[in-house]
């Protein structure tokens, strides 16, 4: 049986009143749709799971939190940090057969970021079952795709058309963002270890500037050193420096013991650095 892995998300939904930002939510999680508009009174939260195999013995459970935003324009200047905090994405809903409602778009994206900083956008035009669809042709969809590197999907919480293939997208692109980062985390973790797995096997000897560089081949000074710095910040080594650029350093009690955990446990712990 696969080993499963679960990384929950924040996605934030934004744009004017009556586009349909709840009606897509309803669409992709429950596959209905509600003729009646009822507009959201202030926020809500709903949840998805979504699982993505990532090799032949292990899957990510990616767990969804959509976060939907009453509409009301005046609204926007209160926004508090709750809602687009610790956000991984941003989805910007707009009316297909609405301009305005497009045009309105970049200031919802920009409230956002403000808080939750440079985090994926996507932009859904939605009501594409509408005879007039003017925002397909507007400039604007451009110049938003641009300057937010905001991809934009054509959809219809009505018929169905596309809702569910934007959303898996955007699920597909968080996770890739993330795993992305995992990779990076993982080779630090890794290195991490591995430079406190040589000190602790010196014992009291210690390991010096020049052991290390007969050992692991490659390894440039500065980047030693910053990995030594964090090994001592974090309370596994004692070090002795000589000079500027010589020094020995030992392996404390809690440094010995985090070398037994060994390199396998290290995948489980950049898991919960990253989300």
């Amino acid at each position: 049986m696969p080993k499963q892995r679960r990384i929950r998300v924040k996605v934030c939904l934004v744009g004017d009143c009556g586009v349909g930002k709840t009606s897509l939510i309803r669409r992709f999680i429950h596959s209905e749709f509600e003729d009646r508009y009822i507009p959201t009174p202030s926020t809500a939260v709903s949840k998805v799971e979504l699982l993505f195999p990532t090799n032949h013995d292990s899957e990510i459970m990616l767990e969804m939190d959509l976060w939907d935003i009453t509409g009301q324009s005046a609204f926007r200047k209160f926004l508090s940090d709750a809602y687009f905090c610790n956000a991984t994405s941003i989805v910007a809903v707009c009316d297909a057969s609405r301009t305005e409602t497009l045009h309105e778009l970049e200031d919802w994206i920009s409230a956002g970021r403000e808080i939750a900083g440079g985090v994926q956008t996507h932009t859904l035009a939605n009501k594409t079952d509408l005879e007039r669809n003017p925002v397909m042709n507007d400039p604007m969809l451009k110049q938003i795709a641009n300057k937010y590197d905001a991809p934009f999907y054509f959809v219809s919480a009505k018929t169905g058309l596309n809702v569910d293939f934007a959303f898996q997208t955007i699920a597909e692109m968080i996770l890739k963002e993330i795993l992305s980062k995992l990779d990076e985390k993982e080779a630090v973790m890794k290195k991490e270890w591995e430079i406190l797995d040589t000190i602790v096997k010196r014992g009291k000897l210690g390991a010096s500037k020049e052991y290390f560089f007969t050992t692991m081949k490659g390894i440039a000074f500065d980047t030693l050193r910053s990995y030594i710095d964090r090994l001592e910040e974090k309370g596994y080594l004692r070090v002795t420096w000589n000079d500027a650029t010589s020094f020995i350093a030992f392996a404390t009690e809690a440094g010995v013991e985090r070398a037994k955990l060994g390199p396998e446990r290290i995948e489980d712990e950049v898991i919960d650095t990253v989300v």
